[in-house]
């Protein structure tokens, strides 16, 4: 067998090694936060501030909504081209069905800025809302229901889709 002479560990081979450790973790950090601040500016809103002001409102306003009761669900139900249908169903506490509401849905993208959808959904009869989407991503999207009646009575709910 051969034998390899063994070099000493000297004082600067331990400062290269350590060097060049933490060297490498160093770029690297800087990379995935060049990256992470690159690909998302951590903003939801537009206007935080104020919103935030008016979340009170908010608060208040969904308070009343739990009071009356009202239900809503939406379902995304594909068809052959390709679109999607995107169905809401709207009922009372006593589980009747609320008809002649004005409903608007914004589908939302949550990974993505830009492809976001807004579009009203006129009824179909039977507490039930139709609009037809085609959508340039697959995977999940975010619902934001809004419905209103003649009363001003209103309605928000988000629920989560899926789209394959």
């Amino acid at each position: 067998m051969t034998e390899y002479a063994q070099k000493p560990l000297t004082g600067r081979g331990v400062f290269l090694w350590l060097a060049g450790f933490f060297g490498v973790i160093f770029v690297v950090n800087i990379f995935f936060a060049y990256v992470a601040l690159d690909t998302w500016s951590g903003l939801e809103s537009k206007d935080a501030y104020s919103a935030g002001l008016g979340f009170n409102k908010t608060l208040d306003a969904r308070q009343e909504q739990r009071s009356r009761g009202w239900i809503g669900a939406v379902r995304a139900v594909p068809n052959p081209d390709g679109s999607h249908e995107l169905v809401a169903e709207f009922t009372n506490k006593e589980g009747e069905p609320l008809s002649n509401l004005a409903v608007v849905a914004e589908v939302v993208r949550p990974t993505h800025a830009g492809y976001d959808v807004s579009v009203e959904m006129p009824p179909i009869g039977n507490g039930a809302y139709k609009a037809v989407l085609q959508l340039p991503l697959d995977g999940i999207w975010d619902v934001h229901l809004n419905a209103e009646n003649s009363g001003a009575e209103e309605f928000y709910g988000k629920s989560r889709i899926y789209i394959e």
